[in-house]
């Protein structure tokens, strides 16, 4: 694939922006361009992938800062989805001296995203993908939804009320004990890459207990979580163990009166 390419491109005496450096995985998808304009190596993109490009790299200067795009194109001929960052080099007299470019070929991740998704059009259970949020020190803070299919929404909104819940800590509530055990299940499934599975006991507005069985599925970049309701099948065995107990409870006390008699 297109992993990880990295190419480096310095200002000449001409004002040309011309290779410098570019690692293997480049080299072996778009051969060797070492003294070459940049601008040649950039023919194998689409003009539209070159437009974002362009742009990127000016919003890149303008701010002194890395910047970083996704994009859909051709590429050789091929359509692939990429995600671009370009950083700046300036100078000390603020000119741009040279742009190191990084592009990784994302297109297997997409398209099991658009499978995902599908998937979740197609499940009667509520169904989510979520992406992990990191704090300023690359520590998984929080969930972000990132998708979610009807039945998703319709426990979402019974639950909360709300229409505008997009992270995790909006989904568990304003308990900070309760979301930080459910933030460590959804960060030891994504950081251990292990299916894990509960059984849930959520009290709703209404004041009545329903259960539901959870599933998070690590997924490269994201959780896939699915809800599906046991409510009706944890109160018929609760109701069968009731008349268990009152069955148990009955021959008790017929064997009583019998030791009595």
């Amino acid at each position: 694939g297109l992993s990880d390419m990295i190419v480096v491109a310095d200002r000449d005496s001409e004002g040309s922006y011309r290779v410098s450096y570019a690692n293997e995985a480049f080299r072996r998808a778009f051969g060797d361009y070492s003294g070459r304009k940049i601008v040649e190596a950039a023919s194998h993109f689409d003009p539209q992938a070159l437009e974002q490009m362009t742009a990127a790299r000016i919003e890149a200067v303008r701010t002194s800062s890395t910047r970083g795009f996704s994009f859909e194109g051709l590429i050789d001929g091929e359509r692939r989805a990429v995600n671009l960052a370009v950083t700046p080099v300036l100078n000390g007299d603020d000119e741009l001296v040279r742009t190191i470019w990084r592009l990784t070929d994302v297109t297997e991740q997409k398209e099991s995203a658009r499978r995902l998704v599908a998937a979740a059009e197609a499940n009667p259970d509520a169904f989510l993908i979520m992406e992990p949020v990191l704090d300023q020190a690359d520590e998984i803070a929080n969930f972000r939804i990132v998708f979610e299919n009807e039945g998703a929404r319709a426990i979402r909104r019974a639950f909360s009320g709300r229409e505008d819940v997009q992270l995790l800590s909006d989904m568990v509530g304003h308990r900070p004990d309760q979301f930080s055990r459910v933030l460590q299940d959804y960060v030891s499934a994504f950081q251990e890459g292990r299916t894990t599975d509960r059984d849930l006991a959520v009290g709703d507005p209404l004041g009545n207990q329903r259960h539901y069985h959870r599933r998070l599925m690590p997924m490269p970049g994201c959780l896939v979580v699915t809800y599906r309701e046991t409510t009706a099948g944890v109160n018929q065995m609760q109701a069968i163990e009731a008349a268990e107990r009152e069955k148990q409870a009955i021959l008790d006390s017929l064997s009583d009166l019998i030791c009595v008699s």
